[in-house]
């Protein structure tokens, strides 16, 4: 792995003196790494979202970071068409209407796939 360069040190650092915690930044930088995404622009992007959100320390960057999941996640599931879309269930007395436990059995495989894939 390289070192970074001085302007990239300097970006970074930048962060810190404008009153970022260094764990801000450096949770900048994992979730750069976890997005297989190795520029100092990507992490400095992260860095000034938070920054213009109000984020000073990590627990408010996780906290915005899962606030931001959720609106985005609630955002798919309004959009017409979206996969996380609720299903509207069968009109009552419906002849195909599906019995209680498959209802359930769905229902709870539908929480899993949400939970790995939405949270």
């Amino acid at each position: 792995m390289l070192a970074p360069s001085p302007l990239q040190v300097e970006k970074l650092t930048a962060w810190l003196a404008a009153g970022l915690e260094p764990g801000v930044v450096l949770w900048a930088i994992e979730k750069a790494a976890l997005a297989n995404v190795r520029r100092v622009d990507y992490i400095d992007a992260i860095c000034r979202n938070l920054y213009n959100a109000g984020v000073r320390t990590l627990d408010q960057a996780r906290a915005e970071a899962s606030r931001y999941a959720a609106a985005r996640h609630e955002s798919a599931r309004q959009r017409p068409g979206s996969r996380w879309q609720s299903r509207a269930a069968p009109p009552p007395g419906d002849a195909a209407a599906e019995d209680p436990e498959q209802a359930a059995a769905r229902e709870k495989k539908r929480r899993l796939i949400e939970s790995l894939y939405c949270n």
